[in-house]
């Protein structure tokens, strides 16, 4: 019973930390930590996404769920390329957005492993459901 209770008040304790990241504001709007229009050129500088990439970040933007955005995205997909990875640990890695970009180059260098871990069963799924 007791090691349950830990478990439950360790999720309870994961939940809020991500609920209190989400909610991150300052004076009334959502805190940007780059500028909109610096990250709107670097978007324009990345090559069209996928249409699975470009319906995860659709899910993101109507979930307000946070993702490292395809400006990160393409350069996790060329620091995976450029190192030859074939295997790539990722740890939190919410609904599978980051694991894709990782995925791609993982595939460009011949194929491999990447393994996707992250704390929430959901999200796990959902992960599956986009990469799969």
């Amino acid at each position: 019973m007791g090691r349950l209770l830990r478990e439950q008040d360790e999720v309870l304790l994961a939940s809020y930390v991500y609920e209190q990241a989400q909610q991150r504001v300052m004076g009334g709007r959502a805190m940007e930590l780059v500028d909109t229009g610096f990250a709107s050129y670097l978007e324009d500088l990345i090559p069209p996404r996928s249409p699975i990439l470009q319906e995860m970040e659709a899910y993101a933007r109507a979930n307000r769920f946070p993702i490292v955005g395809p400006a990160v995205g393409q350069l996790l997909y060329m620091l995976t390329r450029l190192s030859g990875a074939r295997r790539v640990f990722e740890l939190g890695s919410g609904y599978g957005y980051s694991t894709a970009w990782f995925a791609m180059g993982v595939r460009d260098n011949g194929g491999g492993e990447v393994f996707h871990v992250v704390w929430d069963e959901g999200l796990s799924r959902a992960a599956r459901g986009y990469l799969e």
